[in-house]
């Protein structure tokens, strides 16, 4: 199984996040922030002071559907592979169906 994670950083009115690969090592490769108008793709943006950290779950590379429109809030520095059954399987109804 593929071990995935996702990891955002809340500041300035947006939300950042990293996609975790199967080597465990952060990918900018598929950055995005959400924004007013929802998930919005990012390639390469550094992701640098911010503060108040949250998780949300939301679309990732693998995914071809956004999430809903409030996403979940998790723990942060949580992968997803460690959260309850309620947030993977959320996250996989949208993403790895």
């Amino acid at each position: 199984m593929e071990k995935y994670g996702i990891q955002l950083f809340q500041g300035a009115g947006y939300t950042e996040g990293m996609y975790w690969a199967e080597n465990d090592e952060p990918s900018y490769r598929g950055l995005k922030y959400i924004g007013s108008a929802g998930p919005v793709w990012d390639s390469a943006s550094a992701i640098q002071n911010f503060s108040d950290r949250t998780v949300l779950l939301f679309r990732s590379e693998a995914c071809d559907r956004a999430v809903d429109p409030e996403p979940l809030r998790v723990p942060a520095n949580k992968e997803i592979r460690q959260l309850p059954p309620e947030y993977d399987n959320r996250l996989r109804s949208h993403c790895f169906e």
